[in-house]
């Protein structure tokens, strides 16, 4: 009967199991979507929100800014009569940074991708009613990015293309320079997936320009595209003397030769000459230094089907680039212009029948990235694993712990010797509590350290000896137990390692009794001496009893005639020569030594024990 009722429950169960199955997958996939961010690998973080949410008209996920990328800083709201049409509901808060010289955002680059696109904002919106934007730097890495002052207005948009990442996260750091507070309102870190951009591997392109040509005054100032798979925003860009097309059919941008990835929105529209000219001309002013130009072209009139459009691009460096633009194929035009020569304007003239067109256009800054300028990989690692195993906050513990040199980490010392490498680590008097971090051994260039004065507990790890160049080892006043391991206490004896410690080592030769070490260059002379002493007693007990038994005869004559040599001794003043063992090894804690003793030293260790 149990059998046949628990066969008729079966299928209620399968059912019922099989819609807890349902239930979880919908509630995983929800979990999973919710941490998974964008679809394009990329983190959108809007700084000062409270909670994750879509944003409706580019249908990108954006990030609460709720510690995961920032550790200190404080969360604001824009006056509530701020309206910037820019890109949304993003610039509605924001975080500053009133405390310390430098502050990161530390964001995870998972994709392993070699190439990043990040972006910053800053909506001042007169958070803290002092109605003027403050001046501070920005820096991605060890290296500067950008400087945010008051003339560039109440919104400020830097972007760069990161060619090569270093780390397995992107810090981006805002550096207080003295005038009045930083903050930001958002941080966008997505992954570059085209090389197009890469033409300068070892340094940084910092966006100076990007212009979307032929929209009308009425569009947003800056645009951002659904199909855009990098993500960028384009400026509404009017050009004087020049008239606005656009295309009447259908464009897909989702083509092979449509390399740089640009939306059918950009494709979609351009200019061309205004009846007065025959050319366009792009009008700018920048500082000297290294650019690249990217013009982006795509001829979509049909007249273009039958007749070739011949242009000229005269750039401002004295170089003229003709070509020919095919119908309906995305073209690109590269030219770097260097930094001897002025970026001042770029014209586009014909040389056909048709007359010159030009879609959209960027200019990027090349920003030179020091070689080698970061630390260390192992370092880095090893030394944010110790801050998460312990849950150091300290401010100055954010980006590159050696560089810039001004920034490097409190209680960090780093060589400058090409590659930086943190050579010694004082977290003396910082409330760490638990056993010492397996990474603290991960540094090979490392040469003091000092843990003193806190709560660590367990014992002394082995693997402390492993770094060759450490020569100090602080670990006094903590909670260790256990004994000191003998490859550090051979360290220590030959005089390689400096070691201070409070632990209490067991001497092996007389059960019971311990000696401390202080161990080193200077300790060792102490080791020798707690095993001196401790060999000096024993010996002493040793000397008494072969006395008794020296002479010859029955024990109850020799006994009554060493009393009376003894006598007789005392009453000269005469003593016998004490035996000397000097083949005796005395094995003490994890250190053999052979020592000399003397009488005098049996003496004085007899009358310090006595005293004790």
């Amino acid at each position: 009967m149990e059998n046949k009722k628990t066969l008729q429950w079966l299928p209620v169960l399968q059912g019922f199991a099989s819609s807890f199955f349902f239930v979880v997958c919908i509630i995983s996939a929800q979990a999973l979507a919710a941490h998974a961010g964008n679809s394009d690998g990329g983190t959108r973080i809007d700084c000062g929100a409270r909670e994750n949410y879509t944003d409706l008209k580019t249908k990108s996920s954006y990030e609460a800014d709720d510690g995961r990328f920032v550790e200190f800083g404080e969360a604001h709201n824009v006056l509530s009569n701020y309206n910037k049409e820019q890109i949304g509901n993003q610039l509605k808060t924001l975080r500053s940074f009133p405390e310390g010289k430098r502050n990161c955002y530390s964001v995870p680059t998972p994709s392993k991708n070699p190439y990043y696109l990040v972006r910053a904002f800053f909506a001042y919106g007169n958070y803290d009613n002092r109605t003027r934007m403050p001046s501070f730097n920005l820096s991605i890495g060890v290296n500067y990015w950008a400087t945010i002052n008051p003339t560039v207005g109440d919104i400020a948009r830097f972007e760069v293309i990161h060619v090569s990442p270093t780390d397995d996260d992107i810090n981006v750091c805002l550096v207080n320079t003295g005038h009045r507070t930083p903050f930001i309102s958002l941080l966008e870190v997505l992954p570059w997936q085209s090389s197009r951009y890469d033409q300068t591997p070892s340094s940084l392109l910092s966006l100076v320009s990007r212009s979307k040509l032929g929209m009308s005054e009425e569009d947003s100032t800056y645009i951002r595209y659904p199909d855009d798979i990098y993500g960028r925003s384009w400026f509404n860009r009017q050009m004087g003397n020049s008239e606005r097309i656009n295309a009447s059919m259908a464009i897909d941008s989702n083509t092979d030769e449509n390399i740089y990835k640009l939306p059918k929105e950009v494709l979609s529209s351009a200019v061309q000459p205004g009846r007065s000219s025959s050319s366009l001309v792009i009008n700018m002013t920048y500082p000297h230094d290294d650019y690249y130009v990217y013009l982006h072209f795509y001829d979509f009139e049909n007249k273009s089907q039958k007749k070739q459009r011949k242009m000229v691009i005269a750039f401002s460096d004295g170089v003229d680039v003709s070509f020919t633009l095919e119908y309906s194929k995305p073209t690109t035009l590269v030219r770097n212009i260097k930094r001897e020569y002025l970026v001042s304007s770029i014209s586009i003239r014909s040389e056909s029948q048709l007359p010159p067109m030009l879609n959209a256009y960027e200019i990027y800054r090349v920003l030179p990235q020091p070689a080698n300028s970061t630390t260390d990989k192992r370092d880095v690692a090893a030394i944010r694993d110790i801050k998460r195993v312990y849950g150091i906050k300290r401010i100055s513990w954010q980006g590159d712990p050696c560089r810039p040199v001004n920034y490097t980490w409190e209680g960090l010392t780093c060589n400058d010797n090409g590659t930086p490498r943190i050579t010694s680590i004082n977290l003396s008097s910082s409330n760490l509590s638990g056993e010492i971090a397996r990474s603290f051994s991960n540094f090979t260039e490392l040469t003091v350290l000092d843990l003193s004065n806190n709560n660590l507990t367990g014992e002394i790890p082995e693997s402390l000896a492993e770094p060759e160049k450490l020569k100090l080892i602080n670990l006094k006043r903590n909670n260790l137990t256990g004994h000191v391991p003998k490859v550090l206490v051979e360290k220590t004896r030959t005089g390689k390692l400096t070691l201070s410690t409070d632990l209490k080592y067991p001497d092996r030769t007389s059960p019971g009794k311990t000696f401390a070490i202080v161990a080193g260059a200077t300790g060792g002379a102490a080791v020798v001496s707690g095993v001196t002493l401790t060999f000096a007693l024993r010996l002493k007990f040793c000397w008494r009893c072969k006395k008794k038994t020296r002479r010859g005869g029955n024990e109850r004559r020799g006994q009554n005639e060493r009393r009376g040599q003894n006598d007789d001794e005392r009453r000269s003043g005469k003593r016998e020569e004490e035996p000397r063992d000097d083949e005796s090894d005395t094995e003490s804690g994890d250190v053999t030594v052979k020592p000399t003793i003397t009488e005098s030293l049996v003496s004085k260790a007899s009358e310090a024990i006595s005293s004790l």
